[in-house]
């Protein structure tokens, strides 16, 4: 029989496309640009020993897609951002945003927790925000 007591953790990957452009930067990014980024979502807790699921794949996609992908996919996320207080659009800044509004979001009864957000700006550079 499986330790229903460790914790196991999930990932699910997503893309969206959006422009922006940074503010207080002396160089081409200074310029309204455009990115496919990479998104992945990394979920831990643990496994429910009635469905031995963590959590359903489908559950974490639409709480991304509600809150993540259909805010900043095919958007000027910069212009996004801006109307709301500001934010540098620096993919640190946006795995922050994304991993925190996550947290905030994720319902109160999925016994998970949001471990870590990947986010890919370009294939071969990314930042990660952890959780605690």
């Amino acid at each position: 029989m499986l330790s229903q007591s460790r914790k196991v953790s999930i990932t699910k990957e997503f893309t969206f496309d959006s422009a922006h452009r940074l503010h207080n930067y002396d160089g081409v990014c200074a310029f309204t640009h455009g990115h496919t980024y990479r998104l992945q979502v990394t979920v831990s807790g643990p496994i429910n020993p009635l469905t031995g699921l963590l959590i359903d794949f489908q559950n974490l996609n639409s709480l991304v897609e509600k809150y993540v992908i259909d805010v900043l996919d095919h958007k000027d996320i910069t212009e996004y951002f801006d109307a709301r207080g500001g934010m540098n659009t620096t993919v640190e800044n946006l795995s922050m945003w994304i991993y925190l509004t996550l947290v905030s979001n994720i319902p109160s009864n999925l016994p998970v927790k949001i471990a870590s957000v990947k986010l890919w700006e370009t294939p071969t550079c990314f930042a990660e925000c952890k959780g605690e």
